[in-house]
């Protein structure tokens, strides 16, 4: 799985659903990282050589050549996995397979759009979940994430940060970054402009080892309505100078927990909480597991 590059949208066929209420990040993360979405049924996969063409039982225009999708279902089983989508049919997709199946497949077929290869190495809290890499040449180290209202802003933000082991969810045992006395609510992944129900646009980019998420969490304010002026979130492995370091991970979220009223006019520049319209800086929020030297704690990095 390692180099599974995928786009996310809130525009995708049966994308999650973000808002403001409690839980809906989670789900989304649930789902992006480890599940995939869309799933529907295929009305037949057959195959030519080694190109199969599936084609769907309700189309789905969303996909694009080089989306990854989970093939579920089929008798012969050379057919199922992930595989990424190599054409786009005017009733479905074309991708290639290595092995020489009987065709056309039998069996209840389903895709979906592939998850990103993570995992959820624990059971959930309530609206809390626990992610890490499955990729070995990372260091999988692991990420926390708790979406319970429990901060200012309530429904409107979650709390993250990472660790470098873990025993439950929420559990850290060794290396939180951000540490609690950095930030003791960890980094701020905000969701919406308001604590409710209202349906927020999202964009998230990555592979099994590290992502970003992009939320335009409140259109109506100009210029906060595009995904070249969203917040910027992420988690996950950073290329390092150093050989062999075994702390090259990053966590960025927003420095602050704004609270009632402060989404209408900040947006977050990778790590810095800016007033909308200006280029004042209130603070940063991108956070390495250890510094160069391999020791001590969590660091708080300056990308201005």
């Amino acid at each position: 799985m390692t180099n599974l590059v995928q786009f996310y949208s809130s525009t995708d066929l049966n994308a999650p659903v973000l808002s403001g209420t409690v839980g809906s990040f989670i789900t989304l993360l649930n789902k992006c990282l480890v599940d995939g979405y869309t799933t529907a049924g295929v009305t037949s996969l057959t195959r030519v050589g080694s190109v199969v063409t599936a084609v769907f039982t309700v189309l789905n225009t969303t996909f694009v050549v080089g989306n990854y999708v989970k093939i579920s279902g089929a008798n012969e089983t050379d057919y199922n996995g992930t595989f990424q989508i190599t054409g786009i049919t005017g009733t479905g997709f074309t991708y290639s397979i290595v092995a020489t199946p009987s065709t056309p497949a039998t069996g209840t077929i389903l895709y979906a759009k592939g998850g990103l290869g993570w995992t959820r190495p624990f059971a959930a809290g309530t609206n809390s979940q626990t992610y890490r890499s499955a990729d070995v040449t990372s260091n999988q180290f692991y990420l926390q994430v708790i979406d319970n209202g429990a901060t200012a802003g309530a429904g409107k933000e979650a709390q993250a940060y990472g660790a470098e082991v873990m025993t439950a969810d929420q559990a850290v045992s060794v290396g939180r970054f951000p540490t609690a006395a950095q930030m003791a609510s960890g980094v701020c992944w905000n969701k919406s402009a308001t604590a409710d129900a209202t349906v927020r646009s999202w964009y998230l980019i990555g592979d099994d080892r590290t992502f970003y998420y992009f939320n335009t969490s409140n259109p109506s304010v100009a210029g906060q309505g595009s995904i070249a002026n969203s917040r910027v979130l992420g988690f996950g492995h950073l290329l390092s100078v150093k050989p062999g370091d075994a702390y090259n991970t990053f966590i960025l979220g927003m420095s602050m927990f704004p609270g009632a009223g402060q989404y209408t006019n900040e947006y977050n520049n990778f790590g810095y909480a800016v007033p909308y319209g200006t280029t004042g800086i209130i603070g940063g929020g991108l956070y390495i597991a250890r510094s160069y030297v391999q020791t001590g704690s969590a660091v708080q990095l300056n990308t201005m």
